[in-house]
């Protein structure tokens, strides 16, 4: 019930930069969309193909079979919230809309996912976003940027996490362009659960403390400029449900807001936007509100060190 407490907030908190990739608008004609979906769906999956088709609506389904999942899978096009190995069968909706002669409305859903005769609960699957990616590049390039079996050997531009022991109770994460000090007793995921560059959870479960740093990826949320963003993001989180208490503007590139969040327990949030070398990181820290306070001292400590291109960030 705890951990389902904490994902459920962190997905929460994620989805706010992600969902894009679920829907997105191709500069192209319904029938060329089409045409490039049935090739998509022929290269990946397994099974005979099935579709309805209108001059407006396009709608087919995607079978997915028999991917593995185990602690190390990176490949997969879901994030299984478990420690059992499985092999997962995954089932997809995707619809096509004509917008017009030159648009196309693309929207992909996750209808669920199976391992054997056992349907995964809904709290332990997500979506990664890989096959949302791939088929947005094949259909605007003609090509998988990652195919499907793609070599585990294969190397990577990011850069391995280093975590190093400082002597004082802390410990120092090295990761790609950041760095963050943080205590030795708490958890550190990196990635984490949602595939964020990392989430720090609290000793104690039951109190749902956490850090994370969130990096917006979908370089269109900003085309309106940094206030316009933050403004959305925020309007977002009230449309799903979040109470804001406090929004605080701290210069032009860093805002603040506080908020509440109600699951099975009252949770409080503060989230610091912050617009670095071009580029949006949002950090995050949460918890119980019953021990918020209890942990916001530890927590501005543990925030206070990171660093993002050897910069500090502003609290």
């Amino acid at each position: 019930m705890k951990n389902r407490i904490l994902l459920c907030l962190l997905l929460i908190n994620v989805t706010c930069v992600n969902a894009q990739e679920k829907e997105f608008i191709v500069d192209d004609n319904i029938k060329n969309v089409t045409n490039q979906v049935s090739e998509f769906q022929n290269q990946i999956m397994d099974g005979i193909m099935t579709a309805s088709q209108t001059d407006k609506t396009f709608e087919t389904d995607f079978i997915i079979k028999n991917e593995e999942y185990t602690s190390g899978s990176e490949d997969n096009y879901l994030k299984l919230k478990t420690n059992k190995a499985l092999k997962v069968t995954s089932h997809w909706n995707i619809l096509l809309n004509r917008l017009n002669n030159k648009q196309t409305k693309v929207s992909i859903k996750l209808l669920k996912a199976e391992s054997g005769k056992t349907v995964l609960k809904l709290d332990q699957i997500v979506s990664k976003g890989k096959l949302e990616q791939n088929l947005k590049d094949y259909i605007n390039n003609n090509k998988v940027s990652e195919v499907h079996n793609q070599n585990e050997n294969q190397p990577t531009t990011q850069s391995e996490a280093i975590i190093k022991s400082l002597g004082n109770g802390y410990k120092l994460l090295e990761k790609d362009n950041y760095t963050i000090e943080f205590p030795a007793k708490w958890e550190m995921q990196c990635p984490g659960p949602f595939f964020e560059p990392f989430c720090i959870t609290g000793p104690k479960e039951e109190e749902y403390v956490y850090i994370n740093l969130i990096k917006e990826e979908d370089k269109e949320n900003l085309n309106k400029g940094f206030s316009k963003y933050v403004k959305d993001q925020v309007g977002q989180l009230i449309s799903n449900g979040q109470t804001l208490i406090k929004e605080e503007k701290i210069d032009g590139k860093t805002c603040r807001i506080e908020y509440y969040t109600t699951l099975d327990e009252k949770l409080k949030t503060i989230r610091y936007f912050y617009l670095i070398d071009n580029e949006v990181y949002l950090l995050t820290f949460c918890a119980n509100d019953k021990f918020f306070n209890l942990y916001s001292k530890e927590a501005t400590k543990i925030m206070n060190t990171l660093k993002i291109n050897n910069k500090p960030i502003k609290i």
